[in-house]
Order: structure tokens, then C-alpha cells, then sequence
């Protein structure tokens, strides 16, 4: 307990090879930030985070009452207590010293032998058993045994739906009790309304009309099926424009990107593809309003980021027939079967037609009101799972 409150501190563990982990520990920050001044004020909330992450964690400091940086003398410092106290066995003598930041509930971690404190971990989803031939050996291992220290250690198991949930308790029906599904929420800041996205259009030199998709570029979002739908499509003389963010680089498989990159040149839709890279998130959230659609066609989730961004902004999507996007359920939304580039198709040519590039002011505000509203909804879900774990 901390200055009279319960003291919930969030780890921010960023890794450059997955942004997406980082906004997800920055919503919750929002999230509890969005609770009733008086909710709000029952809880003291921190974020620990690695050095390379304090950049991102100070991006939300005015959210938090302390950002703790986890630096090696911390951490040197924390491992010998855990030595000293499996040399008391278990004894809980060092606790206090042990637990000077005076936490009460700690998310998320793999494992914290001999905790002072309640903790969560998590488990994004299970691609690796799904999906194998897209990891080496070695990754499958990792995950594994990472996945195995959650799940024995944990006083509870976060799974961000209730379809990975269902995962969670076939591979570990010993461990059910212990699952918690905390569906997450990304907030737009309404500051953002003011910008106009056509400024931002222009800044990346697109066209005034296009498809936005916002992934990583690595095997599992299947970006090839958007190409060979470009490629259907323009032999029917339709000509549609797909622009593309994210990181160029899948740590699973170096050479794909430029294996995609010669499929696109094979197909002959070289002048359709626009790759963006890695761009600011506030660029990102303004090309989602002036896009025409956003096409989501990935195979494998745990709780997309970009159909949760997509939502806040009444956009139109176009998403894969995966459990988790039909989960999710996103307002002015259409699916197409998995690796159906047809389907994909023929839902591009229809909505190319019938859509205008965005903004969409008056769906733009009915989808932030709910979106606000979703935001206070998923902050109690955090203090319910604080107050669940740390009983």
C-alpha cells in the first residue's frame, strides 16, 4: 500500500521488435486514468519499466504517480533477495525490504519467485502451437517454457479474449482457475480531431483515396493475400491504392520482406503497394480516418491492436474470418474467409466504390463517445483484476 492507496504498478517491458506490447501497457495507463475522479482516487499507479522504455513510459507520465526504471543495480539488488530468501526457505523476513516500492499488484511478469506482492502474467495468444512453421525450434521452445512459468507461477493468467482463453484451459486445464480475460481498449486522444488527416495523406505522398493496413510485416499477418487480391482485381482494369505501415523486419524470418517485396513485383502491382514503414502513432490514427477502409487479414491474434484503433474512429474494416477479429466484432465491419484473396477482392471492389476517403466527422464522434465509454468499462476490468489477484 502506498500513501493510503493500493498501489498497482504496470510493467512496461518494451521491445523494439513489438511496439504493440508497448501500447498495450500505455492503455491501461489511459484506462485507469479514464476511472471517476473518486475510483480514480483509491489507487496509486505506477509503471516500472526498462531503461529503453522510459522514453514510452514518460510518454504517459502525467497519467501515473511514479515511473520506476528498473536499472541494473535494482535488479542485481533484486535478484539477491530472492537468493537470500530461498536460503530462508521462503521465509518472508525480507519482504519488507524486498518490496520497498510498497506494490500490491504487480502486471505483467513471467515469474517472481517469493513475491511480496500479488502479480498477473500474461499470455498474448497461442500462434506458436497454432502456427509452428513460422518459429524455429528454438522460438517454439521459448515460448513454451515461458507460457509453462506463467502458467505455474502466476495468481492469475490475463488472456486478452475469451478464444485464447479457451486455449489457456486446454494446454493447461490444471491451471484454469487461474485465467482472467481483460480484453483490451486503445484510446484517440480528441486533441487528434483537430489535425486534418489530408495534411498527413500528403506528408507520405499518397493518393487522395486508398487502403490502409497497419501491421508488422512479418508471415502470420498475410499481407500476400492482399497482393494476389490486387492482383485479381486489376485484371479487371480496377486499380485500388494499399498503403501499408509497420516495421519491415519479422525476427521469425529475415528474408520475407523481401521475398514480399518480389511477389509484389511478380504480380505486377508495384504502383497499388505503398510502403510506409514504421510511422508515429499520431500519423498512423490520422491515415486510419482518411483511409477508405482498413483491411486487417492477419491469421493470427491475441486481440488486435489495429481493429481496436480502427473501432475508436468508426472506421470501416475489412477483416479475416479469425475467432478473435469475429470476437471482437468492430461496428462497419466485413469478413472474407482466411487466404481468400477473391473474397478479399471482391470486398475491396465494393467498398472502393461505395466508400469516401475520411474523415467521417459525425461516425468519427459517435465512435469516440463509445470509445470513451469503453475506456472507463475496461479500467474497472483492471482494478477487478488488481483487487481478484491481490484478494
Amino acid at each position: 500500500m502506498k500513501n493510503g492507496k493500493q498501489h498497482i504498478c504496470l510493467f512496461l517491458n518494451h521491445d523494439p521488435k513489438w511496439h504493440g506490447g508497448t501500447i498495450y501497457i500505455q492503455n491501461l495507463v489511459k484506462a485507469l486514468a479514464a476511472l471517476p475522479a473518486d475510483e480514480r482516487s483509491r489507487w496509486y499507479v505506477s509503471i516500472a519499466c526498462n531503461p529503453i522504455g522510459e522514453e514510452y513510459a514518460k510518454e504517459v507520465e502525467h497519467l501515473v504517480e511514479k515511473i520506476y526504471v528498473n536499472r541494473l543495480p535494482f535488479l542485481v539488488l533484486n535478484k539477491c533477495f530472492q537468493l537470500m530468501n530461498r536460503l530462508l526457505g521462503g521465509s518472508k523476513v525480507l519482504w519488507p525490504l524486498q518490496n520497498i516500492r510498497k506494490i500490491d499488484f504487480y502486471f505483467p511478469a513471467v515469474s517472481i519467485k517469493g513475491s511480496p506482492f500479488a502479480w498477473a502474467g500474461w499470455i498474448q495468444d497461442f500462434q506458436y502451437k497454432y502456427l509452428p512453421q513460422f518459429f524455429t525450434q528454438e522460438q517454439l521452445t521459448a515460448y513454451q517454457n515461458r507460457f509453462d512459468k506463467v502458467a505455474a507461477s502466476a495468481d492469475k493468467v490475463v488472456l486478452s479474449s475469451y478464444v485464447c482463453e479457451h486455449d489457456f484451459r486446454h494446454y493447461y486445464p490444471e491451471q484454469k482457475a487461474k485465467s482472467f480475460v481483460l480484453r483490451f481498449v486503445n484510446q484517440f486522444d480528441r486533441t487528434g480531431m483537430e489535425n486534418h488527416p489530408k495534411e498527413t495523406q500528403e506528408k507520405h505522398s499518397l493518393s487522395d483515396k486508398f487502403f490502409l493496413v497497419c501491421n508488422q510485416f512479418w508471415i502470420h499477418k498475410d499481407h500476400r493475400t492482399i497482393i494476389d487480391a490486387l492482383y485479381i482485381l486489376k485484371q479487371e482494369g480496377f486499380t485500388p491504392i494499399v498503403a501499408c505501415t509497420g516495421g519491415t523486419k519479422d525476427f521469425r524470418n529475415p528474408e520475407f520482406f523481401g521475398e514480399l517485396m518480389n511477389y509484389v513485383k511478380e504480380k505486377g502491382v508495384e504502383e497499388q503497394w505503398k510502403i510506409l514503414g514504421f510511422i508515429s502513432r499520431e500519423d498512423q490514427m490520422q491515415l486510419i480516418r482518411r483511409s477508405v477502409a482498413v483491411i486487417q487479414p492477419s491469421l493470427f491474434e491475441g486481440w488486435s491492436t489495429v481493429v481496436e484503433d480502427a473501432r475508436c474512429l468508426g472506421k470501416p474494416m475489412l477483416l479475416s474470418d479469425f475467432p478473435v477479429h469475429v470476437e471482437q466484432a468492430p461496428a462497419y465491419s466485413h469478413y472474407f474467409k482466411q487466404q481468400d484473396a477473391a473474397g478479399l477482392a471482391a470486398l475491396m471492389k465494393e467498398s472502393w466504390q461505395n466508400l469516401q476517403a475520411g474523415p467521417e466527422i459525425e461516425r468519427e464522434t459517435l465512435a469516440l463517445k463509445q470509445n470513451e465509454e469503453a475506456m472507463t468499462a475496461f479500467g474497472r476490468k483492471i482494478v477487478e483484476l488488481a483487487k481478484a489477484t491481490a484478494g
